[in-house]
């Protein structure tokens, strides 16, 4: 028997009422276009706000990562100082009076320390092949030490040249002219151990500085160690920490401001982040007077 017509008409009404309730649940789902683009933009704004903070974390964590590396070496670099009663070595296989069993310089001697090239690089730079013959770095490159018959190694950090010791005569750029009276000679020699720079950031193996020094007049590439009668404080005037590390040439002369910083380790063991304009503040050499010249 069919329902009645009221309550027929009453089914209708209500399958479309439920009908209509379903399509506006699917309606009140889809996005329109504007709220489309809000979205887009808050994602675009928020981004742009966390980027900035990704990079700036990015380079903190290369930056710690470098100050890590440089304490390895500087540990091994205090055991060799001991061990030997000495400075570290200069010895030149091409010169006379070389000693096979003494490493060329100290990032050879340290070898025998567990100081391998993953150690010497910091992570803010990038190797240069060892087929280059002895190859100094940059900002963001590695040094090549060696090569030519001579075994090659790679690193980002150099020694402070006062605490060598000339097992074979060296070059004018090694001999440091006639500054015997600065050397330190050992380590025992060093009387302000917290303030006398042992391992940092360099684009080649060591540099002495003087008092009259000046930076670098390119701070992407430091001051060329192979042109100068002395590797001075210009070699580690290079922009590698305390911002973005420089990937090209940054011109610097004097009354501009000089950005910056690079990553030190001390003879009493300690290491930290040093600015540029810092560098003149410690003691290098055994006489050091503390007399930087005005930038």
């Amino acid at each position: 028997m069919a329902p009645p017509l009221d309550q027929h008409r009453a089914q209708t009404l209500n399958a479309n009422a439920k009908a209509k309730n379903r399509a506006g649940r699917r309606a009140r789902k889809a996005f329109t276009l504007i709220e489309l683009l809000v979205v887009i933009a808050v994602i675009g704004i928020l981004a742009a706000l966390l980027l900035p903070a990704l990079s700036k974390a990015k380079l903190q964590a290369k930056q710690t990562s470098c100050l890590n590396n440089l304490r390895q070496v500087t540990a091994a670099g205090l055991m060799y100082l001991n061990d030997t009663q000495g400075g570290f070595p200069f010895n030149n296989p091409l010169v006379p009076g070389f000693v096979p069993s003494v490493g060329l310089m100290w990032s050879w001697s340290l070898t025998n320390y567990e100081i391998s090239d993953g150690v010497r690089v910091c992570p803010s730079t990038r190797p240069q092949s060892l087929a280059v013959v002895d190859a100094p770095g940059a900002a963001d490159l590695a040094w090549v030490g060696g090569g030519g018959g001579i075994s090659s190694l790679v690193g980002s950090y150099g020694a402070n040249g006062w605490l060598t010791q000339f097992v074979t005569a060296g070059p004018t750029a090694y001999a440091y002219g006639s500054y015997s009276q600065l050397f330190f000679g050992k380590l025992s020699a060093v009387t302000k151990p917290s303030l006398t720079p042992l391992f940092f950031d360099q684009n080649y193996l060591e540099c002495a500085p003087l008092e009259a020094d000046e930076p670098a007049s390119d701070l992407y590439w430091g001051q060329n160690p192979y042109t100068m009668a002395r590797d001075g404080m210009g070699c580690c005037t290079i922009l590698r920490h305390g911002g973005p590390t420089a990937s090209s040439s940054v011109a610097w002369q004097r009354g501009r401001p000089l950005p910056g910083a690079i990553n030190m380790n001390f003879a009493d063991g300690h290491g930290e982040l040093v600015k540029l304009t810092s560098l003149w503040n410690y003691s290098w050499h055994l006489h050091w007077t503390n007399t930087a010249p005005k930038l």
